[in-house]
């Protein structure tokens, strides 16, 4: 579990999600901070070939069409 500030954790937290090629984000709040600290964005946009077909899906319980559309 990752809390606030800097944690030794993170660079872990980062190669697994570079690693993975299923991706669940389950009770994920999509803050900005949360998608900052874990570089979300470029490790699931990655383009690079050994991702092709990557399988990425989250919850967005009570999120409006709007707020899913820009979460990441």
């Amino acid at each position: 579990m990752l809390h606030d500030g800097e944690s030794d954790d993170y660079p872990t937290a980062h190669r697994w999600i570079r690693e993975a090629y299923v991706i669940y984000l389950l009770g994920f709040g999509y803050h900005p901070t949360n998608l900052t600290r874990l570089d979300l964005r470029d490790h699931i946009l990655e383009t690079n070939s050994a991702h092709q077909g990557r399988l990425v899906n989250g919850t967005a319980y009570k999120m409006a069409d709007a707020q899913r559309q820009t979460a990441l």
